[in-house]
């Protein structure tokens, strides 16, 4: 995923390793005036061959990352050769 910035012109790749996104949602977050506004990206990764078949697809582990509407500041929020069945968004607790 290739993120650029109209008004600079600069262009970034959301991930530094070879990796596939295998899905996203973009996570909102109600705004002072209580309506909802997109902040942060949260996306399954499959980035690593954890079945050990040479290939990285659906079979390997899927993890969580969550990165801010830029497409910076990527975190990595399940361990590694975990495989991230469902999430839910708290949004009372704020998680």
């Amino acid at each position: 995923m290739i993120f650029h910035h109209e008004t600079t012109g600069a262009s970034h790749l959301l991930l530094s390793k070879n990796s596939m996104i295998n899905g996203y949602n973009f996570i909102a977050l109600n705004n002072k005036q209580g309506k909802p506004e997109n902040k942060f990206i949260f996306f399954q990764v499959i980035d690593q061959d954890t079945n050990g078949d040479g290939k990285k697809n659906g079979l390997d582990a899927i993890v969580g990352y969550l990165a801010d509407m830029s497409g910076k500041n990527v975190t990595q929020i399940t361990p590694n050769n975990t495989n991230l069945g469902s999430w839910h968004l708290d949004s009372k607790q704020g998680f």
